[in-house]
Formats: structure tokens, C-alpha cells, sequence
């Protein structure tokens, strides 16, 4: 089914593409395409062996392409066969709305352990159970998820939970371990140094010598972001997982810009009929002082400053409308196609609001990063907006969002897309007005 061209207006764009499937890029809350496992186990003596269970789902409506990496604790690469002979690397699709299960063979006499890397072309959830094997017969596990390095790691413990902590940096990092009683109050404390790729692994007892009996928790705070995770046990073993205890803030921009890029790359070149392909994009991030987000159309190029994210760092949605807007400049010059002729910049505006759509983000979005831009630039005033129109090829912040709405109206008001607004509104803004809120009428 293909969307009726707009009639070319001063608000309406023409873009003729198919209905995307109702909110089928919606993905769990911890999908990755970019994620780590920060402890693998595998091998051991026949009466006590260890494997490790990995395990993909693709809630994309497309394939999706992958790649995981094991190191040693010491950084080299850790051999180990899922099946096929040993490697350190393995390259892996999970099809669409599908799953994927690989699992160590635990074929080493002597235990391993060490750590992965996942590196995927969209998001999938991710994890790993370690497993125990007692003279042949699995005697327990215990599940965790692939996640991004995080700089901060907290979580309850006891003297016999489990940490791990691994270092995907090409530089060393130093973190600090605390154990804190039930009240609050630091009762240990370690320094940690990893070199590139190093990963530890220890009990907290045993590290601390702690009695016991001690219950209270763990903290883990990095020079530089770290994937970390925690097991609970007790003095007969691993008993039990533990939650994620990664901070929200701050939060790892670096991989949330690799997350919504690819994510919105792979949704661009599955559309039907190539209507959207952007083809073959790379992305390069900055760490300069300044707000900044380009595209580089001779070299197929999305620049993003990482102040950008940090700006937006509380909307996944906000910060997907900026890339968006980028890829629409490399839609642009590689179709030779510009809808709003008068302008390229709302042009690429609307191809966002289109991308954030099919890609299940929400497309107010662009409305809310240009709001934050306009405030830290201090162009909010009505002079401000008037003045812009006249100098800017962006036009005014005010123009702009006015533009997305329209032609959020326009696609809305269509029979072809009236299924998938639908959707859109009872999942994103079941309280708002119409179009993409609830009808007045209901």
C-alpha cells in the first residue's frame, strides 16, 4: 500500500511511501546494537564444567547482522567453540521477528573466563546464562543482559555475591570497589586498574574478607565507562541474578548515538520499493565544545558532536529526530530528490518527522530538540525567529516544528496511514489531542 502523494504547498511535502507496519520497530527496553557481557565462563574438570548461554531475539522486521567478540581476562582473544571448532570471533543473523541460541562447549579441561563484545547492524535484546554442569548433568544458571559501559555500577550484595567489571577501552582504566553495610556507611574499599580489554572477576567475602554474614551493597565507579554485573550467591554457589546497576546518568552518549544511527539506517533501507534508502552511511562522532550535527554528502557522512546528545540525553526520540534530519541530507543527494524545493533544511525536517514514523520514535520530537536548541542559544524571542527567517536556511525554530506538524496532519488525515496514526497515538499519546492523540470525538 503506498501513501497518496501530497499536493506541494507551503506546508506539504511530497513523499510517496509505503504504510510502515504499526509500531514494528517497537524493541525491548534493553536492546543494543552495540553491547557487552562483562563475564564468560567456560570449561572446567568433568565433575564441575561451565558453559555459556547466549541468546539473541530480533524484534526488528528485518534481519539483522552481528557480531561477537571474546577476550581473555588478560585482553587476548578467548577461544571458544559454539559448535562449529574453536574461535574468538563469530559471525551471527538473527532473522526477522526471530531468535537466535549459540552456547559454549565447555571443551577446556581448566576453567576460562573473560568477557564479549556484540557488535550488530539494530537493535536486539541480548543474554548470557552461565551454566553449571555436575558430572555431565546441568545442576543451575544464572541469566544476565548484554548492556552499554556505564562509568557508575551499584547493587545490592552480600559477602558472597559475584562482580565482574571489564574494560572495552583502548586505554587502562582505574575503578573504585566500596562495600557499604545496610546503613549506608562504607565498610571496604579497593582500587582497581585494568588495562585495554582486561576483564576481573571476584566474590566480595573474598576480596574484603568480609564475615558472613555482612549484606549491604556494592559500588563500582570508573575513570572511563566499564561494563560491570553482579551475581548473587551464597557459600554453596551462584544462587540467583542481579539487575543491571548501571547509573542512568550519565549515560554512555557515544553508544546511544551508534544505537539510534544504526537503528535508523537499517529501519531507512527496509522500506519497500527503496523509498527511503540512504544506502551505505557511516557516522563519525566529535568531542568538541560545541552544538553541532552535519551530513557530509560526498562521503556518504553523518557528523554528530556528542554535546548534541548530552543536550537531548533525556529523549532517545529527540535525539533520533536529529540524526533523521541528517540522513535526509544524504536521502537528498543521493536520490537528487528534494521534496519542499523551497527549502532543503524543512526538506530534511520532514524526511525526520517520515523516519521517526516508520522507525516507532516519536515524531513530536523534532519539536522538543529544536525547543532545547533554541534555549541554549538564546534565539527564543519572536525577533529571534523573524530575523531567522531572513538569514537562516533553517528558517525560524518556530516555522520549522510548525512544518512537521503539518505534515503530521497531512499523513494522519490520510486513509492509507489512518491504521498505523492509530497505533501510533493509543501506544506513544493515548491522552492528546488529535492526530496523533486520541479523536476529539471518542
Amino acid at each position: 500500500m503506498h501513501l497518496t502523494r501530497f499536493l506541494l504547498t507551503t506546508v506539504l511535502v511530497i513523499y510517496s511511501v509505503s504504510v510502515p507496519l504499526a509500531h514494528s520497530q517497537s524493541m525491548p527496553a534493553t536492546a543494543q546494537t552495540d553491547f557487552y557481557f562483562a563475564h564468560i565462563t567456560d570449561g572446567g574438570s568433568d565433575d564441575e564444567k561451565w558453559t555459556t548461554q547466549i541468546r539473541f531475539v530480533n524484534s526488528n522486521p528485518f534481519a539483522v547482522s552481528g557480531n561477537l567478540q571474546f577476550y581473555s581476562q588478560d585482553g587476548t582473544p578467548l577461544l571458544v567453540d559454539l559448535g562449529g571448532g574453536s574461535f574468538s570471533s563469530f559471525g551471527e543473523p538473527v532473522p526477522a521477528f526471530g531468535s537466535l541460541l549459540l552456547e559454549t562447549k565447555g571443551t577446556s579441561p581448566v576453567l576460562r573466563t573473560g568477557f564479549a563484545k556484540g557488535t550488530f547492524d539494530a537493535p536486539v535484546q541480548a543474554t548470557a546464562e552461565f551454566r553449571l554442569w555436575k558430572n555431565g548433568r546441568f545442576g543451575t544458571g544464572v541469566s544476565v543482559d548484554g548492556i552499554s559501559p556505564n562509568t557508575q555500577f551499584v547493587t545490592f550484595a552480600d559477602s558472597s555475591s559475584g562482580i565482574a567489571v571489564a574494560n572495552p577501552n583502548s586505554s587502562a582504566v582505574s575503578c573504585t570497589v566500596q562495600f557499604l553495610n545496610a546503613s549506608g556507611f562504607i565498610v571496604k574499599k579497593d582500587s582497581i586498574s585494568l588495562g585495554p580489554l582486561n576483564q576481573t572477576a571476584f566474590v566480595l567475602g573474598s576480596r574484603f574478607a568480609l564475615p558472613d554474614n555482612s549484606t549491604g551493597s556494592a559500588y563500582v565507579g570508573c575513570s572511563q565507562p566499564v561494563a560491570s554485573l553482579a551475581i548473587a550467591g551464597n557459600k554453596n554457589g551462584i544462587t540467583g541474578s542481579m539487575p543491571s546497576g548501571a547509573f542512568a546518568v550519565p549515560s554512555n552518549q557515544q553508544a546511544r548515538i551508534q544505537r539510534l544511527f544504526k537503528h535508523l539506517v537499517k529501519v531507512l533501507n527496509a522500506v519497500p520499493n527503496n523509498e527511503l534508502s540512504v544506502g551505505q552511511v557511516n557516522l563519525r562522532i566529535g568531542s568538541s565544545l560545541i552544538l553541532n550535527a552535519s551530513a557530509i554528502t560526498s562521503s556518504n557522512l553523518v557528523f554528530v558532536e556528542l554535546a548534541v546528545a548530552e543536550l537531548l540525553a533525556d529523549s532517545d526520540s529527540e535525539l533520533a529526530y536529529v540524526i533523521a534530519h541528517e540522513l535526509g541530507h544524504i536521502f537528498q543527494a543521493s536520490k537528487g530528490l528534494q521534496f519542499y524545493a523551497s527549502n532543503r533544511e524543512l526538506d530534511a525536517d520532514r524526511f525526520a518527522v517520515v523516519a521517526a514514523l516508520w522507525a516507532g520514535y516519536d515524531p513530536y520530537a523534532g519539536a522538543g530538540a529544536l525547543g532545547k536548541l533554541a534555549m541554549v542559544t538564546v534565539n527564543t524571542s519572536i525577533n529571534a525567529q523573524l530575523f531567522d527567517n531572513l538569514t537562516d536556511p533553517h528558517t525560524s525554530f518556530s516555522n520549522r516544528m510548525g512544518s512537521m506538524y503539518s505534515l503530521i496532519v497531512s499523513a494522519c488525515s490520510s486513509p492509507d496511514w489512518d491504521a498505523f496514526c492509530s497505533s501510533t497515538r493509543n501506544t506513544l499519546h493515548p491522552h492528546m489531542p488529535t492526530p496523533l492523540g486520541v479523536s476529539a470525538t471518542q
